[in-house]
């Protein structure tokens, strides 16, 4: 019979019901023999799956948690039978809200979203390590508690890798079960980068209750909704390829995915995008903005005085072009007027003062100067 509060189960007494699902029920409970005090999350399977399959799959999620020591996943402190045989254990409680409600609620920037979805991705990438797929990663069973410590749930349909299944083949959520795992394929880690990816689609969303029911609405690869549009563009890239129909076209490891989310908040080029030269400038610019800034305003400013010396050396090449051509100009006047005068051979027979050469050659100023008046002044 289901336990009530009050009762008790082991060494705890059950105080409420947390949640149920499918399978099994989740109560609070506390340490009831006395020796400390302890609040608890306590399991305990359904009776309508109260047979030899449910019970594997429920012994196969108490060892799962036994196995999986990471701050990121709840932990298992306790486990044990009823007298009846019924299996039960006792987790770590996690005072908090699914990670979704968590974001939307505390109203938080996208920078704080992703850097609780990079907690979900190393207990995951933990159990990977550990050859565990979870396969039911979704926002009811990624917590957020009162430190903004992100808690990893319910193991209860996750197999070990490269293990024939067929207790947990069909069980998969709605709306975060990836292609292959609706069809009930053999599943790879590529399922649970799948259902990080839906994750954290569900983490950017703006309203909670509409994230399952976004992406089961779209079955494109790209992007589960138009109003994923607003995202910045390597957000939704990164989600796209976790989301890919084909296993292949996804992250091949939860921490390539992770480190696409640190690239991310870090403006460094992602590996969801194409490595354009334009896209990768301008991550450098964005990352690099006071030094850009800086060496901008250098060239700049050699860019302005190489101008000015240009122009100033040009000045002074014209004005010491003109310059010879007005002394030029000058010894002209003085060969061919001044001293033509002088000559002997222009007067015959008669030699020339000084001064009447000088009046010669000044009848000669006005029709020799007329346009170059600095030359004839």
């Amino acid at each position: 019979s289901l336990p009530k509060a009050g009762g008790s189960i082991g060494n705890y007494r059950i105080i409420d019901e947390l949640g149920r699902g499918g399978m099994a029920i989740v109560f609070r409970a506390e340490r009831a023999d006395g020796e400390y005090e302890q609040q608890v999350a306590l399991k305990w399977m359904l009776e309508s799956h109260a047979n030899l399959a449910s019970a594997e799959l429920f012994l196969r999620e108490r060892q799962a948690l036994a196995s999986l020591n990471h701050p990121n996943i709840a932990r298992l402190l306790d486990g044990g039978r009823t007298a009846e045989g019924r299996p039960w254990f006792v987790m770590e409680l996690v005072e908090g809200l699914p990670i979704d409600r968590h974001c939307v609620d505390n109203g938080l920037p996208l920078a704080h979203r992703l850097e609780l979805f990079a907690q979900v991705c190393a207990a995951v990438a933990f159990a990977h390590a550990r050859g565990l797929i979870h396969r039911d990663i979704k926002p009811s069973n990624v917590l957020v508690d009162r430190e903004s410590q992100v808690k990893l749930l319910d193991f209860g349909i996750a197999r070990l890798l490269g293990e024939e299944d067929e207790l947990g083949a069909c069980a998969h959520t709605p709306g975060f079960a990836s292609p292959e795992q609706k069809l009930g394929h053999t599943l790879t880690v590529a399922s649970d980068i799948y259902q990080l990816g839906r994750l954290l689609g569900a983490m950017v969303h703006e309203r909670t209750e509409q994230s399952a029911t976004t992406f089961d609405a779209s079955k494109s690869s790209t992007l589960p909704s138009e109003k994923f549009k607003r995202l910045p563009v390597d957000l939704r890239a990164i989600i796209a390829k976790a989301c890919a129909e084909e296993p292949s076209a996804r992250y091949a490891t939860v921490d390539s995915l992770t480190s696409d989310i640190r690239s991310l908040v870090e403006r460094r080029p992602v590996s969801a995008q194409p490595r354009r030269a334009r896209y990768l400038a301008t991550r450098y610019l964005q990352r690099h903005p006071v030094a850009v800034g800086a060496s901008v305003l250098a060239l700049l400013t050699i860019a302005i005085g190489s101008a000015l010396f240009t122009v100033r050396l040009q000045h002074e090449r014209d004005k010491a072009t003109y310059q010879a051509k007005v002394a030029t100009s000058g010894l002209d006047f003085l060969r061919e007027d001044l001293l033509a005068a002088a000559d002997p051979g222009a007067v015959p027979g008669r030699e020339l003062s000084v001064r009447e050469a000088l009046d010669l050659a000044s009848n000669a100023v006005d029709a020799r100067f007329a346009d170059k008046p600095v030359e004839r002044g």
